[in-house]
């Protein structure tokens, strides 16, 4: 991870779901470092207590991303498809921002299918990126 250290003692489930929404809070006001450290310390325990969920896995690659570690940002949005394939549709849709190809387009459309009619902005805008993507790397 970044290297960043916090040592957390064992949290019950609520706990680290107050902890997640800290950390969400921290990313949505652009305190990265503070997030990124509070999202590492969260997903170990996630995985130390086999509470890892999709939100926790998209909220720390979209920290990774956004500081640009993007090789971890992949593999975790990677792990969140794997695990939870049809929850959070724009998972799909941040991988294939850092993907290339005929990768990033089927990520593409894996993301219009698993959306709802109240992401109508998030499909045109996959959309537009297909579109672009043919007129580029895959004409």
């Amino acid at each position: 991870m970044s290297g960043l250290s916090i040592h957390f003692p064992y949290y019950n489930m609520s706990d680290l779901y107050s902890m997640q929404d800290q950390a969400k809070a921290l990313l949505e006001s652009c305190q990265l470092d503070q997030a990124l450290a509070l999202y590492e310390q969260l997903y170990r325990q996630g995985q130390e207590s086999g509470s890892v969920n999709p939100d926790l896995l998209d909220d720390f690659a979209e920290v990774l991303s956004s500081t640009g570690n993007l090789d971890l940002a992949k593999k975790l949005y990677q792990e969140s498809i794997e695990r939870f394939p049809g929850q959070n549709s724009s998972k799909y849709f941040s991988l294939a921002q850092i993907c290339t190809g005929q990768t990033a387009a089927e990520l593409y459309l894996a993301g219009i299918s698993y959306s709802t009619p109240s992401e109508k902005s998030q499909v045109a805008s996959a959309y537009s990126a297909l579109a672009e993507l043919f007129m580029t790397d895959l004409w």
